[in-house]
């Protein structure tokens, strides 16, 4: 009875534990589940996904096994990366990372790396977020079925943004690129396109309007292919801003138009959406383009409100100076100074940054190619010692034939020496014989060609002495692009200010009127602001139209010549900057 009653217990119990067990892997599997579920959401609805995490965060940290709350951990940084929002510090997600290193697959370890570096970019430290973005992208088995093409596109935009934010224009379109391939592969059509518009965007960066335009022509055809009408109405900003750049005003209103009503970015009061309002600059470009003053004045307090004050202060004064208003243009042409001088002081500091980060990068980098030389260095000495032997045979081998085959060459090349020389010993004899007739003809005829030749030379350097100083000026002051400069300077004409290829072109035609003042500017090491003033004093504009053109106001143009006068013939004064110019031509 007692033996009985001892196996009934040990039986119980034995049921317990196994009921506990299994009880246990149900409960692991339908979280599991469940954070499956949540992820799949994701991409529809993140908020969703958001919320459902914030609600089983007690069910998914309490009391779970190592792999719930670290997969939870990672699908939390992911909706929050998703939605904007402040994600886990770089210290608490180490060990999301450290986990999936250990533990995970290709794909988790991935993602894992890829949100680490969005937490290094929403930190600013885009030296650790590139290494992050670099590694994720590097661990990508991309020939696998299994690849997560979704996160790998992602990781390239995000790289392509660090490259553009870094200025490393080349690299950020072949990022840009590798996002749209890899978008393609993950079948998500916008993202796809939307590598492309990325990619034109940084031609247009490079200057390279053609080749953006282009793309920005085939976004807009894939938008419209896919059935993306919005979309593909989004891409026109960059054509519209191409045909005003030409004056092109009818054809930027057709698609002006187009955009406003159709893009479903603006509101019945006309205003757009809440981070586009840079589209305001060409709103302002057009209406001062067909002469419209108010509206261009309008639109770029809209720009300026918005933000965009270098922009709108640079339209301001254009506007003004179409007015004529003296006192509004000094005001703007002051003010367009100093945000010039803020936007380049922050330029400076952002730069210097971004320099220190990008060699934080390359440190990084130089760490990482360090450790796996390490790795691999016993592998290339053993490699190296096994084949030592074999090498030396080998090249024993080598060394003999090619002894032999040395030889040989040294007979062909006797033998063919011998034989050429016979053949010139021929020749020579043969020649000597004609030139004993025709020789003396032969040196008259040079002599005549020479003494025409020398003739020639001499009438062009006459002629060249005929052309003086103030002929050169007025040719340069009755050039082409001088004509240009002349009609933008009058503010009746109503047309933007000189581009920065007709300065180009103006300072080709001044180099090419007068090469000895030219090299004597570029031996003085002016400014191209100080080479700009000196070409406008040359075409005869006083200090005031230098200003419109220049967009600054005459107290700089006047230390402009100051210092251009002190450099050019030592005198620290502007009033006689224009008398030695001329002399000097």
């Amino acid at each position: 009875m007692r033996l009985e009653s001892k196996t009934l217990a040990i039986t119980i119990i034995l049921l317990t534990a196994l009921l506990y067990i299994v009880a246990s892997c149900t409960s692991r599997d339908a979280r599991l589940g469940k954070l499956d579920s949540i992820d799949s959401l994701m991409e529809l609805n993140p908020q969703a996904a958001y919320d459902s995490l914030c609600n089983s965060k007690e069910q998914m940290t309490a009391n779970n096994p190592k792999e719930i709350s670290m997969r939870y951990r990672l699908l939390m940084a992911k909706a929050q990366n998703k939605l904007y929002l402040q994600m886990p510090s770089d210290f608490l997600f180490q060990d999301v990372v450290n986990y999936y290193n250990a533990n995970g697959t290709i794909n988790e370890k991935m993602e894992a790396r890829y949100l680490y570096g969005c937490i290094y970019r929403d930190l600013k430290n885009e030296a650790k977020a590139m290494f992050y973005f670099q590694e994720a992208a590097n661990i990508a088995d991309t020939l696998s079925r299994t690849c997560n093409y979704s996160i790998l596109f992602r990781i390239y935009g995000q790289i392509g943004d660090l490259y553009k934010s870094l200025y490393l224009r080349h690299e950020a379109i072949l990022a840009y690129q590798k996002s749209s391939h890899y978008a393609l592969k993950a079948n998500d059509k916008q993202a796809w396109i939307q590598g492309m518009v990325q990619t034109a965007t940084v031609y247009y960066t490079l200057g390279d309007t053609t080749k953006a335009i282009k793309i920005s022509n085939q976004c807009e055809q894939l938008y419209r292919k896919e059935k993306m009408p919005q979309e593909a109405i989004r891409v026109l900003p960059r054509r519209i801003y191409f045909l005003l750049e030409r004056h092109q005003y009818n054809k930027a209103k057709h698609l002006m138009e187009t955009y406003e009503c159709e893009s479903g970015l603006f509101d019945k009061n006309g205003c757009i959406q809440q981070g586009r309002e840079h589209y305001y600059k060409a709103k302002g470009l057009y209406y001062l383009g067909i002469n419209r003053i108010d509206s261009a004045e309008c639109y770029f307090h809209k720009l300026n409100k918005a933000g965009h004050i270098q922009e709108a202060l640079n339209g301001l004064l254009t506007v003004y100076a179409k007015l004529c208003l003296k006192d509004s243009i000094l005001k703007y042409s002051t003010l367009c100074e100093k945000e010039n001088d803020r936007a380049i002081n922050s330029i400076q500091s952002e730069a210097t940054q971004q320099v220190y980060n990008l060699q934080s990068y390359l440190i990084l980098q130089k760490d990482i190619q360090r450790n796996k030389l390490q790795a691999t260095i016993w592998k290339i000495i053993v490699i190296s010692v096994c084949v030592l032997f074999l090498l030396i045979g080998l090249c024993l081998f080598f060394i003999y034939r090619e002894q032999e085959t040395k030889r040989l060459q040294k007979i062909k090349i006797l033998n063919a020496a011998y034989s050429q020389c016979q053949k010139q010993l021929a020749q020579a004899i043969s020649d000597y014989n004609i030139a004993q007739t025709n020789n003396i003809a032969l040196i008259e005829e040079k002599q005549k060609q020479i003494t025409s030749l020398q003739e020639k030379i001499k009438k062009l350097k006459i002629l060249q002495n005929r052309v003086n100083k103030k002929d050169m000026q007025n040719v340069f002051r009755k050039s082409e692009i001088a004509s240009v400069f002349k009609q933008k300077a009058s503010p009746k004409m109503g047309t933007p200010k000189p581009s920065d290829l007709e300065w180009q072109v103006l300072e080709d035609s001044f180099a090419e009127s007068f090469p000895r003042l030219y090299d004597k500017m570029v031996q003085a090491k002016l400014s191209r602001q100080e080479l700009q003033v000196c070409l406008l004093i040359l075409l005869q504009f006083d200090n005031s139209t230098m200003a419109v053109l220049m967009l600054t106001n005459t107290n700089v143009i006047c230390n402009v010549k100051k210092r251009n006068n002190e450099k050019l013939f030592g005198e620290a004064s502007a009033t006689s900057l224009a008398k030695n110019l001329i002399e000097s031509c």
